[in-house]
């Protein structure tokens, strides 16, 4: 009775979970040579966050609700949440690339837009991914759900 709860608590956990161990090995690395960091230039790191946030925000949306309609027309006006997953594909390869890029940038010590890129790139991925997770919960539990 509960798989919609386990698969947005797996999903949603891990995915925050690596951006917390990007945000923690930021701040551990960039102070450090050959980047050496001050404090604010490490908080400035947030802003490919941010940038990569809005971007996945402003697609995720319109994307999602073209998909549903999309879909649900060709199933003769039959809607189920799990038509939403579907909608995360294209944004795997933004996750992957964006961690990957972000790892290898600090550990081969690339410069610093390189490290910004794969932030920019991993949040452009996992913004679409949690709101899909999240109205996947909420369309499969709309008897419970407050919205």
């Amino acid at each position: 009775t509960i798989p919609a709860i386990a698969w947005t608590a797996l999903v949603y956990g891990i995915l925050v979970a690596l951006g917390d161990v990007m945000s923690t090995t930021m701040s551990a690395y960039l102070p450090k040579a050959p980047y050496n960091f001050s404090s604010y230039e490490v908080g400035l790191m947030s802003l490919p966050r941010m940038i990569g946030v809005s971007i996945g925000a402003l697609i995720v949306g319109p994307l999602s609700d073209w998909w549903i309609l999309f879909l649900s027309r060709r199933r003769n006006g039959i809607f189920d949440p799990e038509m939403r997953l579907w909608c995360m594909i294209p944004f795997l390869p933004f996750i992957i690339a964006g961690a990957l890029l972000f790892a290898i940038g600090l550990n081969d010590n690339r410069p610093w837009p390189v490290i910004a890129v794969g932030l920019a790139l991993y949040n452009i991925g996992v913004t679409p991914i949690n709101t899909l997770t999240i109205t996947y919960l909420t369309d499969s539990y709309k008897d419970v759900s407050p919205f």
